[in-house]
């Protein structure tokens, strides 16, 4: 990256005496300067990503186009902690099978979180009970499927109140296509 340094000074060549050769201004000394312009703007616009590509604040942003997020492993115990601060996306590896999924902390209204759960218990006999705050849907089944290094997801949202979250589905048991 180059700023630009002026190469002739033009303005010098206004106090010359009317005759005198220096006075005159060329197309290579113009053409010097253009380059020299082109060469600085040329360089500075592959820094236009540095200038745009900002650090979002912790807290409550709203998007209005895709985007992606990292994400975090939640550490397995008798009771799980989800910080939503952390990340919309979680992966859990229980192994032990009997699990509390605690309510989440920091908590945005409108977000959504979702938790991959890979059934680590031998013979997949896991039983997830959920903290208060958690809402399903009457006769829904938010259960893990009961069989060793199953897949599950639970995806749920945060609509209005930060201390309900609605469990939208619990998809179960993918597998390799």
């Amino acid at each position: 990256m180059s700023d630009y340094t002026k190469l002739t000074d033009f303005r010098v060549k206004d106090y010359l005496a009317s005759g005198d050769p220096d006075k005159l201004v060329t197309g290579a000394e113009l053409d010097a300067e253009f380059e020299a312009i082109e060469a600085a703007i040329a360089s500075k616009t592959e820094d236009i990503e540095t200038v745009v590509t900002v650090d979002l604040p912790a807290g409550s942003n709203t998007f209005s186009a895709g985007f992606g997020s990292e994400v975090s492993t939640l550490t397995d115990g008798a009771t799980v902690a989800i910080d939503a601060d952390l990340s919309n996306v979680f992966y859990w590896n229980p192994t032990g099978a009997s699990r509390t999924l605690s309510f989440p902390t920091n908590l945005k209204e409108g977000q959504e979180i979702i938790v991959v759960i890979r059934n680590g218990v031998t013979g997949g006999g896991l039983t997830i009970t959920y903290g208060s705050g958690w809402q399903k849907a009457t006769g829904a089944d938010v259960q893990p499927t009961q069989t060793e290094d199953a897949i599950d997801v639970i995806r749920a949202r945060c609509v209005t109140n930060t201390a309900v979250l609605y469990i939208v589905s619990m998809t179960k048991n993918y597998v390799n296509v």
